[in-house]
């Protein structure tokens, strides 16, 4: 080749690369979007999971462009070396890429291999929130059908009051003195369930003296408990001045105070982050999104990974300061409970079937909270107690109700627990 055909196929290379680079660093969103549509390709580019995948394209103009621009100067050594470590870059997106496309058509595979579970709704009922993430719709009546494959799992009906909270269905509630206020996600609102089937109402008919309160939300964790007792609003949506609070526990709870790779790149993006300061003091700082957006966005770029997805990868590994700052905040809710109502009635109920209650029980002891320790009531697979989706049961709920009615003594009249009045 002459030296004229050589220069000449250098400077489309630098075109190309330059061209490539200049995609690299000036596509966003908006562009994308308009681009993928014209194809006729469905790409999410909404939220965390969205900005990870323009990152990713991004990257690949990029890192294709690189030595192609190097492809010129790699007759000097310094040249040879950028464009040596360029072609580096581009076989090793190359091979991920490689591995990626192996790992989704196994992903693929392996769902049709196995029923999928589906749920859909007659309208949405959550809404944002600006303190605690999202929040219950008020006044809202939403019908939840569940499926694996062509079966149907349940068909039931949420409603909500206007206040946002799920009713407890209860005789006689006006003559209910006390009250039961029940904090949690999904086993305390009751997913796959009628409203008189829930965990707070079940124990609102077994205990004729309180009047149960239904304020769990699916997706919620220790972040809402806290959020919600700090508040004084509470003490406007519950008449009764005397009472017992119950949190409802489960080892997910302590992912969602961390934000990990499933809970940020799901539906936990924007739940209330709060940390440990320099001084061992609780402080919230926005939401697990905006307070960390580097670390989000790798978050994110896990969360898109199709191997990732197939081996089930999880971000990051629980450890003891995870569970420390998961006890602190229920601390602090507890605190928050007894300054309201001068009563130290504040228990944490561990749900049946949760193996972390060993590790996080200690961290809950040595800043005095009470357990209520259920997690060998039973267990997960047991019959008739579990949806497949993984929540219980009415009759999983109507067990740990007894349970928690015996043991507080509730159904007597003379309940166990202690008040500083």
């Amino acid at each position: 080749m002459s030296s004229t055909s050589k220069s000449g196929m250098e400077l489309r290379f630098l075109f190309i690369g330059l061209l490539l680079l200049g995609l690299g660093l000036s596509c966003n969103q908006w562009l994308v979007a308009q681009f993928v549509g014209l194809l006729g390709i469905n790409l999410n580019l909404v939220g965390t999971d969205g900005l990870a995948r323009l990152w990713f394209l991004k990257s690949v103009f990029v890192l294709m462009g690189l030595p192609l621009v190097f492809y010129k100067f790699r007759h000097d050594s310094r040249g040879r070396l950028l464009f040596d470590i360029s072609m580096g870059l581009v076989f090793m997106l190359i091979t991920l890429i490689t591995v990626e496309g192996i790992f989704y058509a196994l992903n693929l595979r392996k769902m049709a291999s196995t029923p999928q579970i589906t749920t859909t709704y007659s309208q949405v009922y959550i809404e944002p929130d600006e303190e605690l993430g999202y929040t219950l719709k008020p006044l809202t009546r939403a019908t939840a059908i569940q499926k694996q494959g062509d079966e149907v799992v349940y068909d039931v009906t949420y409603t909500t009051d206007a206040l946002g909270r799920r009713p407890t269905p209860i005789d006689k509630p006006d003559e209910r003195s006390h009250f039961i206020l029940f904090f949690g996600g999904s086993y305390t609102f009751g997913d796959g369930l009628w409203d008189d089937e829930t965990l707070p109402a079940q124990v609102g008919e077994l205990a004729p003296e309180y009047k149960p309160y239904n304020y769990g939300v699916p997706g919620y964790g220790t972040q809402q408990l806290l959020v919600k007792l700090q508040s004084d609003e509470i003490l406007d949506e519950v008449p009764e001045r005397d009472g017992i609070a119950i949190y409802v526990f489960i080892c997910a709870h302590i992912k969602r105070v961390i934000g990990t790779t499933d809970v940020q790149n799901t539906w936990g993006r924007y739940l209330p982050y709060y940390f440990l300061d320099a001084n061992d003091q609780l402080v919230r700082q926005s939401d697990l999104v905006t307070a960390r957006p580097w670390l989000s966005a790798i978050d994110a770029l896990v969360g898109i990974s199709q191997t990732g997805k197939y081996f089930n990868i999880t971000l990051p590994r629980i450890n003891d300061n995870h569970r420390r700052l998961t006890a602190r905040i229920i601390a602090e809710a507890q605190q928050s409970f007894r300054d309201k109502y001068q009563s130290d009635a504040f228990y944490v109920l561990i749900y049946p079937h949760n193996p972390c209650a060993a590790e996080i029980i200690p961290f809950l002891e040595e800043v005095n909270v009470k357990v209520l320790d259920y997690s060998t009531l039973f267990k997960f697979g047991d019959a008739g107690l579990w949806i497949p989706d993984g929540h219980p049961t009415a009759s999983a709920q109507k067990i740990v109700a007894q349970k928690l009615v015996t043991d507080l003594g509730l159904a007597d009249n003379e309940a166990k627990h202690e008040s500083l009045q």
